[in-house]
């Protein structure tokens, strides 16, 4: 147990892993230009596993879990406790301490925005991710769609409006363009393209 406990406090781990990081981080990060940054952070980044085609490799998570295995056994196993080694111990706690913390907030984490013109309040949060169609008269919610619920040429009719609604074009992770031809196109739909 002893030799398993002094290969995992060794440098040879750290030595390893951090190229590794480097390469889901090139990864991940070249591909937020086609998946858009959530979908590649938690494809690469908050993943215990990425696949590579069929070839599962170690993710972010477990990666780091490593390290931090490795620091927790070396800082508490194999440290010399000594007071001109001080510096030394100091630093691993706090790399530790940073480890701790970064768990803590992938662990609980919520973001959300608001958005604001000059002068401006709010009183609510939008979540980047959630979402949402919604319609509202004289800042009242009529209805409220999430968007998986929003299909390609599906009539949607829903007891609050006078009205259906048509999905000509929905878009995940997509840009709004400033429309060249808004033939046939009413509202906000006149002005952007996807």
């Amino acid at each position: 147990m002893k030799s398993v406990l002094a290969a995992l406090a060794s440098a040879k781990v750290i030595f390893y892993s951090f190229p590794w990081l480097m390469v889901l981080l090139i990864i991940g990060t070249i591909a937020q230009k086609e998946m858009g940054i959530f979908t590649a952070q938690k494809l690469y980044f908050s993943s215990w596993i990425v696949w590579l085609g069929v070839l599962p490799m170690p993710g972010a998570y477990l990666t780091l879990g490593f390290i931090s295995a490795s620091l927790l056994v070396k800082f508490i196993g194999f440290s010399p406790w000594q007071k001109s080694k001080a510096g030394n111990i100091l630093s691993h706690f706090g790399v530790l301490l940073l480890m701790v913390g970064g768990l803590l907030t992938a662990a609980t984490q919520k973001e959300n925005f608001i958005m604001l013109r000059e002068g401006q309040e709010a009183a609510s949060l939008s979540d980047f991710h959630a979402r949402v169609l919604t319609i509202q008269k004289d800042e009242d919610t009529i209805a409220s769609l999430p968007f998986e619920e929003l299909e390609k040429n599906d009539a949607i009719d829903l007891p609050a409006l006078p009205f259906s609604i048509e999905v000509l074009e929905s878009c995940a992770n997509c840009r709004p363009v400033m429309n060249q031809n808004a033939e046939g196109k009413k509202g906000f739909a006149q002005k952007v393209s996807l």
